[in-house]
């Protein structure tokens, strides 16, 4: 083998080693929390629902979110509709929901003023949208 051949071996060698260390640190990075936590405001007066969010119920650092071709959505419940939460589902409006579900909630896109957002969704409100689930009157 000449000396080119065995640089490239080399460089090749060094490259999956990076690879595989890049893929232990990223993996290490990931939430290893089996719950998640839920950004909620507190209903007054009535709702309104003039905006529809579709997408899939996912969880992302942390935070129950709404993943669609948009990106992610950080979502908003009312207090009073979010039931028992475990790992995997979650009771909304008085209906097992659970990850990976496909959604459509009527609501608004905005942060209402009541709002109660938890250090995961903190997080996440930074670099997403937002969208306000409507109240039931």
């Amino acid at each position: 083998m000449n000396s080119t051949n065995v640089y490239r071996c080399l460089s090749l060698v060094v490259s999956l080693v990076g690879v595989v260390i890049a893929t232990g640190v990223l993996a290490s990075c990931a939430s290893t929390n089996d719950s998640y936590s839920i950004a909620t405001y507190q209903p007054k007066g009535t709702g309104g629902d003039s905006a529809a969010l579709s997408g899939t119920l996912t969880e992302k650092n942390g935070c129950l979110v709404v993943d669609n071709t948009d990106g992610i959505t950080l979502i908003y419940f009312p207090k009073n509709e979010v039931g028992t939460i475990s790992d995997k589902s979650i009771w909304l409006f008085g209906k097992e929901h659970y990850l990976g579900d496909s959604v459509t909630y009527g609501g608004g896109y905005y942060a209402p003023s009541s709002a109660s957002i938890p250090e995961p969704c903190e997080q996440i409100r930074v670099d997403s949208n937002e969208f306000t689930v409507a109240q039931r009157d």
